[in-house]
């Protein structure tokens, strides 16, 4: 009989290797211009697609709330963030990604893939197919389930 609690280990360890894949190549494609906080809260905000209040990205992060503000702050003034106000509650702002901060992202993510595909090589058809298959069986089973039960809770 399978164990939910071996399947969780396992799961618990590939996100723990998906982790340190990203510091790799985070640490191989960084730039002057851009911290690793910086660099991780682009990502949030690009990949969600929403705009979010800061305490959202700072929970996101695990980061303090004056740090994420003080980091929106200078992506805001390098012109890849934007703030507006929030139409539930006028105290609040909600950051989005401006069209200059979506430019570098994807320069960012090209450059990930390029070093990705430097260390392994690019996948044939048959590893491509298996793999998006096997993405869409952990969204659907894992990882969707669990982030509607999060957000809900």
């Amino acid at each position: 009989m399978e164990s939910p609690t071996r399947l969780f280990a396992e799961f618990a360890r590939l996100i723990a290797d998906i982790h340190n894949l990203e510091d790799f190549l985070m640490q191989e494609i960084s730039t002057p211009d851009l911290t690793d906080l910086q660099q991780r809260l682009l990502q949030v905000i690009y990949f969600d697609g929403r705009r979010r209040s800061i305490g959202e990205i700072s929970q996101c992060l695990g980061s303090n709330l004056p740090n994420t503000s003080r980091e929106v702050r200078k992506l805001v003034d390098k012109g890849l963030l934007e703030k507006s106000p929030s139409p539930n509650d006028g105290r609040s702002v909600l950051v989005g990604m401006t069209d200059e901060g979506r430019l570098a992202m994807e320069e960012l993510l090209n450059r990930m893939m390029d070093m990705y595909f430097r260390w392994n090589g690019p996948p044939d058809s048959e590893s491509i197919r298996k793999s998006r298959k096997a993405i869409r069986v952990l969204e659907k089973e894992i990882l969707h389930p669990a982030l509607a039960a999060a957000q809900s809770s």
